[in-house]
């Protein structure tokens, strides 16, 4: 009955868990339409599924998700990366204060050793604490050093005070971005504007 009414816009039923159903016209009822996702052009048609993805992400019971967003280069993974953060924030999942801490997977380069990037990493992940990190073109890591960053998110992820958001590039070869979808527990897909 409860979705019959939300089918009637008498209703509106939130993503949380648990799942709420609030009153049209109730004072609550705004907060949801205030969500930073209600500025994104597309929140509630091309991009519906997508946000539904990342607010279930942000608000899994315990710790978020980490997500891997995945796209060709200019259709605003990065900024649906920071609506992510924003959500949280406006969640309490973190706190007001909290930042967001960019690494780009380019960055890592043959300079340093694998071990000496990996620690450079792990860095940056203790910086962020309490915020987001924000890993850019993933898919752009060495191999050696992209599997040592996979097994640390599969071990080591869940138990830290942070979200994790990564963003690749849609134009990998078959094996890389079956690997990372299959590593991540939310997959978030932007398609280009031609699609």
């Amino acid at each position: 009955i409860l979705n019959q009414l939300v089918d009637e816009k008498r209703l509106i039923k939130n993503e949380s868990r648990p799942v709420k159903y609030q009153l049209i016209n109730h004072p609550l009822s705004s907060q949801i339409e205030d969500s930073i996702f209600y500025q994104l052009i597309g929140h509630d048609t091309s991009l519906s599924s997508q946000v539904k993805l990342a607010k279930a992400a942000i608000l899994y019971p315990q710790y978020s998700l980490p997500s891997l967003i995945q796209g060709q280069d200019g259709v605003g993974k990065t900024t649906f990366a920071h609506y992510m953060h924003q959500f949280a924030i406006e969640n309490n999942v973190i706190s007001n204060n909290s930042s967001i801490t960019k690494i780009d997977g380019e960055s890592f380069n043959n300079h340093f050793t694998i071990e000496e990037n990996f620690e450079n990493y792990r860095t940056t992940v203790t910086e962020a604490e309490e915020g987001t990190l924000l890993i850019e073109q993933l898919d752009l890591c060495p191999k050696p050093l992209l599997n040592l960053i996979m097994d640390d998110i599969d071990q080591y992820m869940r138990t830290r005070n942070l979200i994790l958001i990564c963003t690749t590039s849609d134009s990998l070869n078959s094996d890389i971005k079956d690997t990372l979808r299959n590593r991540f527990s939310v997959n978030i897909t932007l398609t280009s504007l031609e699609e």
